[in-house]
């Protein structure tokens, strides 16, 4: 059974200056990583930038990470896409790299009736043999997998082994919990409410700013476990908060702001983040010394692990 309990980092996908794939970033990102206390790599979802890759190229960063990870780590790979067909391949694909589990949003372009989307993902459990976890977030793919609708989906779709649910609504995320839960984990799949998904029962949470502060989540996450709150309420709210709401105007309207704001951290830092892709933006020199100032304050230090590689490139 797939392992649900603990921090899921959801990676990014560098690129270079030409807007080439980074592969060998992408190795030592995952490098850093496993000398961490993380549950699992989650590459090639919101944060890894899956709607802006091709699928060659997505089948490159899959087998990037899961040839890096080696085991060491669950691997759920996000093989979302608008085609049945696509959805199948990328996750054979997944699957014959040695991945754990899948994780798939709902197609986010045509939309019927819900009974539309529930033979959506009966089909897709039929095509694949891999755990599946559907991934909400109404916010980008505009269809919200409430629980009434996750109970029919899971009904009707036998590998779907979890929820990662990013609604940011704390009202639907307890009702998720409490309608499906105990059929499948239910992992507060926003970090905004990572503290209060996992005061609420969920079993983990995904982090985007686990790929460069992995600890610091990673204590948050096990101050709840053992009713620290005082600890886990201090972290989120002084740190984990300070960092994303550093344009907290973007994050209300919905705009996916954390990814550059990942990737610029990762680059002060000297790891690998590389830039965005289009039609997302890079910072402003404005936003770049606010996000220094804030990098500062909640204490993140450039990881340990750093190549020489990486070390002449951050000191020239």
């Amino acid at each position: 059974m797939l392992k649900t309990s603990g921090i899921h980092v959801t990676t990014v996908t560098p690129f270079k200056e030409s807007s080439e794939l980074d592969l060998e970033g992408i190795k030592e990102n995952i490098g850093f990583l496993l000398e961490t206390e993380i549950s699992s790599v989650v590459p090639l979802g919101t944060v890894g930038e899956f709607a802006s890759l091709t699928k060659e190229e997505r089948k490159q960063v899959t087998e990037r990470v899961v040839d890096a990870v080696n085991g060491k780590k669950t691997t759920i790979v996000g093989v979302s896409h608008t085609s049945y067909a696509e959805v199948v391949e990328l996750a054979k694909h997944a699957k014959d790299c040695g991945a754990d589990a899948v994780l798939l949003v709902p197609p986010y372009y045509y939309r019927d009736r819900d009974d539309g989307l529930v033979s959506f993902f009966e089909l897709i459990s039929k095509s694949i043999d891999i755990d599946m976890v559907l991934y909400n977030v109404p916010g980008l793919s505009k269809v919200n997998l409430t629980g009434a609708l996750l109970s029919k989906i899971l009904d009707r779709a036998e590998n779907i082994v979890a929820i990662k649910d990013a609604t940011k609504d704390l009202t639907q995320l307890a009702d998720t919990i409490r309608t499906v839960g105990k059929r499948v984990p239910v992992i507060a799949g926003s970090e905004e409410i990572s503290y209060f998904g996992l005061l609420a029962g969920s079993p983990g949470a995904t982090s985007a700013m686990a790929n460069f502060a992995p600890n610091l989540v990673v204590d948050m996450y096990r101050a709840v476990k053992k009713n620290d709150v005082p600890t886990a309420s201090s972290i989120f709210f002084e740190k984990i908060l300070l960092f994303r709401h550093l344009d907290v105007a973007a994050v209300l309207q919905g705009f996916p702001i954390q990814i550059v704001y990942v990737k610029e951290a990762m680059n002060l830092l000297g790891m690998h983040g590389g830039s965005v892709r289009p039609p997302l933006t890079q910072l402003t020199h404005e936003k770049k010394e606010e996000l220094k100032r804030v990098l500062e304050a909640i204490e993140v230090q450039r990881p340990r692990q750093l190549s020489v590689k990486q070390r002449v490139r951050r000191e020239n």
